[in-house]
């Protein structure tokens, strides 16, 4: 007995050892990136690049890591990137991704989807796709896209609107503010609320209207947690969903819920076949997301370490898939894991 209870002993003390020295290699680590007064940001002025760029040309000693350095400090997320597109006949102004073309198969297929892609990744630019499909081969089908705030369903309205000036569908718009071409639109643009006003309304253009719909494209779906009225109108729809999101964590835990409804529709419509629901993830991001703390009427350059906590790190043992590291900011974690303050507990990273 008391040998097995040394061994315990041993063992945990051995473990908070371990802990222990995972919080000094994050806090020196830490205090080495966050330093808000030597990172004020200024992109307005590049002398610094610029005199930085004729000491390398001008030096006939540099070394090949003083140029990568030079690459990763200053030309950063201007660096060329390495994509897998693929040139796709069905998409004519760009080359989709791998994910993409994922989700061009599922348009044509007319199935359901979750999408979640970093910012700026080409969601929403893809989504047209399933309008533009929509339009071509139905003679008045209808495509829905549901934004949710006023401002966002303004804005696609007028790039939808821009797109389809030159041809005879017309795109429609209804918020609470403001209504146009509902009744005899091909594209329409709305918020859930009005979307939901559409589908339980009694009213017989209403209910043409709706009986229309071909597909749905609900951007920023991870706001439907704040707001039932998302759930009301997924549950009311008879067409594919498109649910659109960067922020959703819990992706696979959506899906299996649209599945659910998918399943629902089948055993009341007596549809021939549940619709499925396709779960297209991509964690790849087109440009850097940098953050930046706003302190002194000045922008601070903040290192995505320094928002970690130490605990779920050490649980965790690497980055999480959604939080990535821009090249600087990579060099600057490097930085601070050579510095000889850290040095000697860098190995106990790799145990």
């Amino acid at each position: 007995m008391f040998s097995s209870s040394s061994s315990n002993t041993t063992t945990v003390a051995s473990t908070n050892t371990v802990d222990d020295n995972w919080k000094i290699i994050y806090l020196a680590t830490l205090t080495s990136i966050i330093d808000l007064n030597s990172l004020t940001v200024d992109y307005w002025n590049d002398n610094e690049i610029h005199q930085f760029m004729q000491q390398l040309l001008g030096c006939r000693g540099v070394t090949r890591q003083l140029w990568y350095r030079w690459q990763i400090e200053h030309v950063d997320s201007r660096l060329p990137r390495q994509t897998h597109a693929i040139e796709d006949g069905r998409v004519k102004h760009y080359i989709p991704d791998e994910w993409q073309i994922k989700f061009l198969d599922t348009i044509d297929r007319n199935e359901s989807c979750l999408i979640v892609a970093p910012t700026s990744s080409g969601k929403t630019y893809a989504s047209y796709y399933a309008i533009d499909s929509v339009l071509k081969t139905s003679k008045n089908g209808i495509c829905v896209y549901v934004g949710p705030t006023k401002a966002l369903v303004n804005q696609v309205h007028a790039i939808l609107y821009f797109k389809y000036a030159k041809t005879n569908y017309s795109v429609g718009i209804f918020t609470r503010d403001f209504r146009s071409n509902v009744d005899n639109c091909r594209v329409l643009c709305t918020v859930p609320h009005c979307l939901q006003i559409l589908l339980l309304s009694p009213i017989a253009e209403h209910q043409n209207l709706c009986n229309k719909i071909k597909y749905v494209i609900f951007d920023e779906v991870h706001s439907m947690s704040n707001d039932n009225v998302w759930e009301t109108c997924m549950m009311f729809l008879d067409s594919p969903m498109i649910g659109l999101s960067a922020t959703v964590n819990n992706g696979q835990e959506i899906q299996r819920w649209l599945k659910t409804i998918e399943l629902r529709r089948y055993e009341l419509k007596q549809v021939q076949s549940v619709r499925p629901v396709r779960f297209i993830e991509s964690h790849k991001r087109l440009t850097d997301l940098h953050k930046y703390l706003y302190s002194n009427k000045q922008l601070h350059s903040l290192h995505p370490i320094g928002l970690m906590d130490i605990e779920q790190l050490i649980k965790n043992g690497c980055l999480p898939n959604d939080l990535t590291l821009s090249p600087k900011e990579t060099l600057q974690l490097y930085d601070a894991m050579s510095n000889e303050n850290n040095h000697n507990h860098i190995p106990l990273m790799t145990q």
